[in-house]
């Protein structure tokens, strides 16, 4: 049938045209491939962290140590969900603890106020293979954890920690996953 139109166009052409100097650009398909979702509806894993480059690991290390903080954030104001930090690691001990660590204070109706991730500076990142490895420092805000009494249960000051993160590209779901991380001030 494709013929037959061309035949058609071709036919009311009845005087000479010039020929079009650029050609037309291509429209969006279909097969251009889409990203599953990764991490939380309200805070998904960006594009330009789901790239297996060092940029693609750094926007994932940036990532994460907000995802962190998000999570931190809804201790204790009910319906705790850590299902995101838990998808975005494997076998990372430290992930674990501090995953544990949150859910724990949820049961006993703790919260936290402040001890946000911030201004993180990133040192080398070597990206080898299936497996990228990143040095930072980042500033942890002063934080204290409050009771469900509302009394301090414990603080601490603002301090700087030094650290790192390992992530392993996850060819499954496109996406770099938290293998080992490691903080200390």
């Amino acid at each position: 049938m494709a013929v037959p139109a061309a035949l058609l166009v071709l036919a009311g052409c009845s005087e000479p045209q010039a020929a079009n100097d650029t050609l037309p650009t291509a429209a969006p398909t279909s097969a251009t491939p889409t990203l599953e979702p990764l991490g939380p509806a309200d805070f998904p894993v960006p594009d330009e962290a789901r790239e297996q480059t060092e940029a693609g690991a750094e926007a994932m290390a940036v990532y994460y140590l907000d995802l962190l903080d998000q999570t931190k954030s809804r201790v204790g104001g009910g319906g705790l969900d850590v299902a995101a930090l838990q998808s975005l690691s494997n076998a990372c001990e430290t992930c674990d603890q501090v995953t544990d660590g949150f859910v724990n204070a949820d049961r006993m109706g703790y919260r936290y106020e402040g001890g946000d991730l911030q201004d993180p500076s990133f040192g080398s990142v070597t990206v080898s293979d299936n497996s990228a490895d990143i040095a930072f420092t980042v500033r942890q805000a002063s934080a204290r954890v409050i009771g469900s009494d509302g009394s301090e249960v414990r603080s601490s000051p603002e301090m700087l920690l030094r650290g790192g993160i390992v992530l392993r590209w996850d060819s499954v779901r496109d996406g770099w996953i938290a293998t080992q991380l490691n903080l200390t001030n």
